[in-house]
């Protein structure tokens, strides 16, 4: 049952990851940067150009994704994001499933949230096919990843420990909520 349930939530993750471009046209709205993703954008590409990074607050803060953006494809920063963004999807989906491994015996009641998950057009999964200069991702992956630490850490306290720690010194770079994470602990 351990690789049915890898591979039923892994063939369903590439369908909606090939599919969803398809299905959910790109916003239009500032070049397809969108609201806040214009300011992520605007970040990208000073640091694609080596200068000094400067927007307003509270964006300046999450610094991680749009440096990550600019690193993955200086010429096509959104196409850097959308990278980016799948592999913090990749992680999400691995996370998610491990997190509910912890709490549901059930494969199948498994598979099926994770579909849910990966089907919902204002999920991770589906909406960086929308909204590429997201920062929502990365955050999404660190809180998995913590909590996770956090359930550790009931097990394995400096293991988990470790785990929170660390995910909160790099998270919150990504996104401020992510420090959410070491305050649970």
């Amino acid at each position: 049952t351990n690789w049915m349930e890898w591979i039923v939530c892994v063939t369903a993750f590439v369908l909606v990851t090939l599919l969803s471009p398809h299905f959910q046209p790109r916003i239009t709205l500032h070049d397809g940067q969108g609201w806040d993703g214009a300011y992520y954008y605007s970040m990208a590409e000073q640091a694609a150009h080596g200068q000094p990074i400067h927007v307003a607050s509270p964006y300046v803060y999450r610094v991680g994704l749009p440096v990550l953006a600019a690193m993955a494809n200086p010429e096509n920063l959104l196409s850097g994001f959308s990278r980016v963004n799948l592999v913090c999807n990749c992680l999400i989906l691995v996370f998610f499933i491990l997190w509910l491994r912890t709490f549901l015996p059930d494969w199948r009641i498994r598979c099926v949230l994770t579909l849910l998950l990966l089907t919902q057009w204002l999920g991770p999964f589906r909406f960086i096919s929308f909204y590429p200069a997201t920062t929502d991702n990365p955050q999404e992956a660190f809180l998995l990843l913590a909590f996770l630490g956090i359930y550790i850490a009931r097990q394995r306290e400096v293991l988990g420990t470790v785990i929170v720690t660390l995910t909160w010194l790099i998270g919150v770079f990504f996104r401020e909520t992510v420090a959410v994470a070491g305050l649970a602990m």
